[in-house]
C-alpha cells in the first residue's frame, strides 16, 4: 500500500504543483494601472535568493523546484514608451507567477503593471510578443478615437 501511495504522490506531484496556464494579460486593458513597453536593465531574482539561503542554512545545496510556476523577481526596465499610465523613465516592478518567462538582458517587453507586479511579455518569447504589441498598439488607438 505504501508503495501505491508513494507512486501516485510522485506521479501526480507534477499535476498538483503545477500551472493550468501560461499567465498572460487580459482584457480589458483599462484595468491595468499602466503599460508600457521598455528594455530590461536589471533582473533580481529575490524569491530565489530567499529560498536559496534558506536552503543554505538547513544545511541543504540545492533549491528544488517541483512545479512551472516561475519564481518572483524584480525587474528594472528602461521605459521607451507609455501606452497608458504615469509617464515614467524607469520602471521597477515584481514580476513572477505561472509560466512567466525570465527576460534576457536588453530584452524589450511589454508590461502590464498594477500596484507595482507586472505581467511582462518579452521580446526574446517570439511572436507571442509581436501579438501584445498590436493588441496594445490597437487598443491605444481605439482610446484616441474615443476621446
Amino acid at each position: 500500500m505504501k508503495i501505491v501511495a508513494t507512486i501516485l504522490l510522485v506521479g501526480l506531484s507534477p499535476l498538483v504543483f503545477s500551472c493550468p496556464a501560461k499567465l498572460l494579460p487580459h482584457d480589458p486593458f483599462e484595468s491595468y494601472d499602466s503599460i508600457v513597453v521598455g528594455e530590461v536593465v536589471g533582473v533580481r531574482l529575490t524569491e530565489y535568493i530567499a529560498q536559496r539561503t534558506e536552503a543554505i542554512e538547513e544545511g541543504d545545496r540545492f533549491v528544488r523546484y517541483f512545479s512551472n510556476v516561475t519564481a518572483d523577481y524584480e525587474l528594472e526596465v528602461v521605459v521607451d514608451r507609455v501606452i497608458s499610465g504615469p509617464e515614467s523613465r524607469t520602471l521597477r516592478v515584481v514580476a513572477g507567477g505561472c509560466g512567466v518567462a525570465t527576460p534576457q538582458m536588453g530584452d524589450f517587453s511589454v508590461l502590464f503593471v498594477n500596484a507595482s507586479r507586472a505581467i511582462p511579455i518579452y521580446s526574446s518569447e517570439g511572436g507571442i510578443y509581436s501579438d501584445y504589441l498590436l493588441k496594445v498598439g490597437r487598443w491605444q488607438l481605439e482610446q484616441r478615437r474615443d476621446r
